[in-house]
């Protein structure tokens, strides 16, 4: 982490900021800090959306930012000393969840890439089904309606998962693409 804080300021005019940002998010959420990973990765979707020619770190940044969120929010649910979450912790956990989905929403509709799109529809579905074990509503009939209402938007988005073969399939097409592009270059340039 430190050594990507000294690359940050010692070159912040660098074409590599974008990755240093994601790299640094990256380590910072395997360290659970997650306020400062999630930060990290808005630093490098800013950047990287701005890149002239794009970055593959756009996509990417966006999508950890949601997913730190869901991290974090099942570091709430999680049962400690024994003790299952206490109420405050789960209306934490649900309110990240609130932060999270919207941004994997985003991911899946737009991002044009199948593995990310499989994996925030993925996300999305964890959460709508962890937000069904958690409803609370003025009364029982009501409590049952939102049930029924989250379990069914997990549903649709487990079934929106694509198959294993589907998103290789997609990665291979993704890596040929690559490979020609690359071999359009010319020696020697710095494109």
């Amino acid at each position: 982490i430190t050594e990507y804080e000294t690359f940050l300021t010692t070159y912040a005019k660098s074409r590599d900021m974008d990755s240093a940002h994601f790299l640094r998010a990256t380590l910072l959420l395997q360290s659970d800090r997650y306020e400062d990973a999630i930060k990290g990765f808005t630093a490098a979707y800013t950047i990287a959306s701005k890149m002239q020619g794009g970055s593959p770190f756009t996509w990417d940044s966006y999508m950890w930012i949601g997913k730190t969120y869901f991290i974090q929010a099942n570091t709430f649910f999680e049962v400690k000393g024994g003790k299952d979450p206490a109420p405050e912790a789960i209306q934490q956990a649900l309110l990240l969840f609130d932060k999270a989905q919207p941004v994997l929403q985003e991911t899946y509709k737009s991002s044009g890439d199948v593995a990310m799109m499989n994996d925030a529809v993925f996300f999305i579905g964890n959460m709508q089904l962890t937000r069904s074990q958690h409803v609370t509503a003025p009364d029982e009939e009501q409590q049952v309606q939102r049930r029924a209402a989250l379990l069914n938007a997990a549903l649709d988005a487990f079934r929106a998962v694509r198959s294993v073969e589907e998103v290789v399939q997609a990665q291979d097409a993704k890596i040929k693409a690559y490979e020609g592009a690359i071999q359009l270059l010319k020696p020697g340039t710095p494109e």
